[in-house]
């Protein structure tokens, strides 16, 4: 594999023909912040260990690793030696691994679920490098294509578990739904806990701890996060890096940068850049 430079840095590419975001960086002192995607989160660790805490557990994923969170897994990530961590990840959404999989025969599929956050599958690790390298280096759109099929459709096959409609969550509570489904439907003006108790008949505190069971973050962290994921949209999109703030319920472009530098490891105005890459048909 390709060793990194000594220092920090990263490279946030978008794959537009196949609806992928890319980043490949390397990690000294930086940690994420607790937080979720929309989407998945896959990739694999380059050089020395990353070290991340997902639904309650804690892992270790030295290089050679493949790492897989699920969409609105809650999780953060650092260092897990002193030298830090290389790593290249792919972000997109179920829906775009759903129709990957229904390439194969056909028909409908649900997108998979993966419950081991760390693999070790040092064949499937390498080809997953190759497809990152070919989606942030290769003009020919059937080869990219063609990989990246094979690629996802070899990880779902070999490490995939029950999709996520078949997993029961003991603490699906119908409040906290509501309290989600609030938070989404008032993105740009928010809510307070009182709000949130008066929709569900809770103190404030109860709202606050019930969210919290089932979510593994408070009601004002996930509503950053899904205002993150409004101003990437935007930003997808060519909206303006000051209006893609506004409109996603932050206070200005400052604000919005400290966020999304906090959680993503790059700043909006890197991915915006990057979003403007050409686009291969």
């Amino acid at each position: 594999m390709i060793q990194p430079s000594p220092k920090e840095w990263t490279r946030s590419t978008r794959a537009t023909d196949v609806n992928c975001d890319l980043l490949q960086a390397r990690f000294i002192d930086h940690s994420y912040d607790r937080h979720i995607h929309c989407g998945y989160a896959i990739g694999v660790v380059t050089h020395g260990v990353e070290s991340f805490w997902c639904d309650g557990a804690t892992y270790h994923a030295p290089a050679g690793s493949i790492v897989t969170v699920n969409p609105y897994a809650v999780h953060d990530g650092s260092p897990g030696i002193a030298e830090g961590f290389a790593y290249r990840m792919f972000y997109f959404s179920p829906e775009d691994y759903a129709d990957v999989l229904s390439v194969n025969d056909g028909k409908p599929v649900i997108a998979p679920h993966f419950t081991n956050p760390v693999i070790k599958d040092p064949e499937l690790s390498r080809q997953m490098v190759g497809l990152h390298n070919i989606l942030q280096n290769e003009p020919d759109a059937l080869l990219r294509h063609e990989s990246w099929i094979e690629v996802l459709t070899r990880l779902a096959l070999r490490h995939a578990d029950l999709p996520p409609s078949a997993i029961q969550n003991r603490r699906d509570l119908p409040a906290a739904r509501k309290m989600r489904e609030y938070l989404h439907d008032n993105l740009s003006t928010g809510a307070s806990l009182e709000e949130l108790g008066q929709i569900t008949g809770l103190s404030p505190f109860q709202a606050l701890r019930q969210f919290k069971a089932n979510y593994n973050m408070t009601p004002h962290r996930y509503l950053t996060n899904i205002r993150l994921f409004k101003a990437q949209e935007l930003l997808i999109n060519g909206v303006p890096l000051v209006d893609a703030a506004f409109a996603s319920g932050f206070s200005d472009q400052a604000h919005l940068t400290r966020w999304y530098k906090r959680i993503y490891g790059v700043t909006p105005g890197k991915y915006a850049a990057a979003c403007n890459n050409v686009q291969y048909t």
